[in-house]
């Protein structure tokens, strides 16, 4: 469980929440429509040449003019396209989330698998240290028992065979867990 919830910090994972946010933005946007909408202008211009006044105050044609102008509008009807647009946006929000949901499921089964296959591996390990065990065990019998003349050579030699072959099966079962740790350490996103 603490290895799939470790996965979720995949990069995947990450894009999926953001393609989330991006998508409750356009929410907010679409949202946002049906309020007044204002905005402010502001001009300079230079003009020239500059008179001045005949009264010696001031200018007749000053050296610059301003222009600022507010404006306020509000849609008050549009064929339902705001809605449309809000309703569009809210079914984009919940489309992202459910990939986001897809995402975590898929980095949590690829967890899950790749930490259930270190346990498997563990396991056989186990499985060929007792096999390891078992031959040394049945080729001392062997070599007593040849010692006393009571078996041929043939059965200690396929006593050290077994034990040799038994020997092979853990190294390939260790190879096999360093394997399985860096499947799930890369599933882990580590």
């Amino acid at each position: 469980r603490r290895a799939a919830r470790a996965g979720e910090a995949r990069p995947g994972v990450a894009e999926a929440a953001a393609r989330i946010r991006e998508f409750q933005g356009r929410q907010l946007q679409a949202r946002a429509l049906r309020l007044p909408q204002a905005s402010v202008n502001n001009f300079v211009f230079r003009q020239g040449p500059v008179i001045p006044s005949f009264d010696g105050e001031g200018f007749a044609v000053p050296p610059y003019r301003y222009n600022v102008g507010i404006f306020v509008q509000q849609v008050l009807f549009d064929w339902g396209q705001r809605k449309n647009r809000e309703q569009g946006a809210r079914r984009e929000t919940v489309a992202a989330e459910l990939r986001r949901d897809e995402v975590l499921n898929d980095v949590r089964l690829v967890v899950s698998i790749a930490y259930l296959n270190v346990l498997r591996a563990q396991e056989l390990q186990k499985v060929a240290e007792e096999r390891k065990a078992a031959a040394t065990e049945q080729l001392r019998v062997a070599r007593a028992n040849f010692e006393q003349a009571l078996v041929p050579r043939f059965d200690v030699i396929r006593a050290e065979a077994e034990l040799a072959n038994a020997e092979q099966g853990i190294i390939e079962a260790e190879t096999d867990v360093a394997q399985a740790k860096a499947a799930l350490n890369n599933a882990l996103g580590r």
